[in-house]
């Protein structure tokens, strides 16, 4: 029924779409008849895959019509919401619609760079979906278009961090702060070792799963330097105390002792715009960073190299 009402919706947009085209002074209603067609079309092309083509064909053709416009900047957007969506239901199955969800961000920032609203949305969206599933050039390239042409929106500041974190690897990272047992760690202390870094949290299903494999991967190769330095994201410190007690881990934890300062507002943790954890780094003996995003299924082999 739904499906059955967008098609006619479909069909007055276009006759209304014929009708004011060239009357400038029906703009008004021109723009709705297109905001009109192309949400009716993206609900259309959601369920039933042999309407995206004309999804993006309607688009192609309000553009070209009247470029810039206000009803192009419509039309463009709504696909750039289909390639969201889309991301954002498939990714893991089909990644290509991370790159045509960017893709789709990107050329619409370019193309109405008045739209500050939707580009900033989309933008950031884009980034942080490519991010969230390793595809770190995209995001890249997606949050510094953001910088350049909405610097002063609050997006852009906060993403700051995140290139920072993002650019890491090949450079020295900056580390320090109060430890869980009330001392002070800094990385410069670990100088001459290589060294893992792992953020985590005792309540995250991930961090639990990962955890084991990381210290018995640091355990065996402790005789030979390597050290281990963890991030803790807890809220309560007694909760983290108890939990590595229970496993009898004693590798140092940075823990800031002032409450507001914990979890994902840790210095640390704000300084590096980290969003997601388990996160991983691993240190050369230099102090520079040779992967910050390091998996346990190639830690091993990566350590093998530095130590070699």
């Amino acid at each position: 029924i739904r499906a059955e009402r967008h098609r006619q919706i479909v069909k007055l947009a276009l006759d209304a779409i014929k009708q004011l085209l060239n009357d400038p002074s029906k703009e008004e209603l021109f723009n709705e008849a297109v905001k009109q067609l192309m949400e009716a079309q993206l609900e259309l092309a959601l369920v039933d895959p042999n309407e995206v083509e004309t999804l993006y064909e309607n688009r192609d053709i309000i553009c070209q019509q009247v470029p810039k416009s206000k009803a192009a900047a419509e039309a463009a957007f709504a696909v750039a919401r289909f390639a969201h969506t889309r991301a954002r239901d498939f990714a893991r199955q089909e990644p290509r619609w991370l790159d045509e969800f960017s893709r789709q961000a990107l050329s619409f920032a370019q193309e109405f760079p008045t739209e500050e609203a939707r580009s900033v949305s989309l933008l950031y969206a884009a980034g942080t979906s490519c991010e969230l599933h390793g595809k770190r050039e995209e995001a890249m390239t997606c949050y510094n278009l953001l910088r350049e042409l909405f610097p002063k929106s609050p997006q852009a500041q906060q993403i700051v961090a995140v290139l920072r974190r993002l650019q890491l690897a090949g450079k020295p990272v900056q580390l320090a702060g109060e430890t869980l047992d009330g001392r002070y760690l800094s990385i410069d202390k670990f100088a001459g070792k290589p060294v893992i870094i792992v953020f985590w949290s005792s309540d995250n299903p991930q961090c639990q799963t990962l955890l084991p494999n990381l210290i018995e991967i640091a355990d065996r190769y402790q005789k030979h330097g390597l050290s281990l330095i963890g991030v803790n994201l807890d809220d309560d410190q007694k909760t983290v105390e108890a939990y590595l007690n229970d496993r009898q881990w004693t590798w140092p934890q940075v823990f800031d002792s002032n409450e507001s300062k914990r979890r994902w507002k840790h210095d640390v943790v704000k300084f590096y715009g980290v969003r997601n954890i388990p996160l991983v780094w691993l240190d050369d003996a230099n102090g520079i960073v040779v992967d910050a995003q390091a998996d346990t299924a190639t830690l091993d082999e990566q350590i093998q190299s530095l130590l070699n």
